[in-house]
């Protein structure tokens, strides 16, 4: 799925989600742009597939609680009982999960063309 696909389909989602009266919209933090991102992954040493990055550029998580648990925080959020944390408290989590890796961080992704950036 390409950069736009992945931010038509996630806008979508949101709009169904609005349509449902869905609390978690009005929490949704405004995405990152290309830059920002950049910036993070440059800092956390970190590689993001494209629909990774649509991800955060989407929206940069829900506001509604501590990323630490990666759980539920007793509000519905974009997916049943998990949390969608910041880029920056996702990559904070992942190098507090391996400390001692020698290759960058790297996100599963969608990538068909297995284009992935490492800033």
């Amino acid at each position: 799925m390409s950069m736009s696909e992945s931010l038509d389909a996630l806008r979508g989602y949101e709009d169904f989600l609005a349509s449902r009266g869905a609390d978690v919209v009005r929490r949704l933090r405004p995405g990152l742009d290309r830059q920002r991102i950049d910036d993070l992954c440059r800092q956390h040493n970190a590689v993001l597939p494209q629909d990774a990055r649509a991800s955060w550029m989407w929206h940069d998580g829900d506001a509604a609680g501590p990323w630490e648990d990666n759980g539920w925080t007793g509000q519905p959020g974009i997916v049943a009982w998990y949390s969608f944390p910041s880029l920056e408290s996702t990559l904070t989590m992942l190098e507090q999960e391996c400390p001692n890796r020698e290759k960058p961080l790297s996100l599963p992704g969608d990538d068909e063309a297995g284009i992935q950036h490492h800033v």
